[in-house]
């Protein structure tokens, strides 16, 4: 299982799971992000909310 990361550490180019907190306050949201260059932002992908999360880890694949 993939743990929670720094979001300085997150790559920019793909799709993850973001959070919002600090230790084990970390919200365990389902948000899905992608970075949203144009606003220098990371943007919820279904809404296009821009937001500052302060974790991240990767998106889990998907079943066979």
């Amino acid at each position: 299982m993939t743990e929670w990361q720094p979001i300085e550490t997150a790559p920019k180019g793909t799709l993850h799971l973001l959070g919002f907190g600090d230790g084990p306050a970390i919200h365990q949201c389902s948000y899905v992000m992608n970075w949203d260059a144009a606003y220098g932002a990371w943007s919820e992908v279904f809404s296009g909310t821009k937001v500052r999360p302060t974790h991240w880890m990767p998106l889990p694949e998907p079943p066979e």
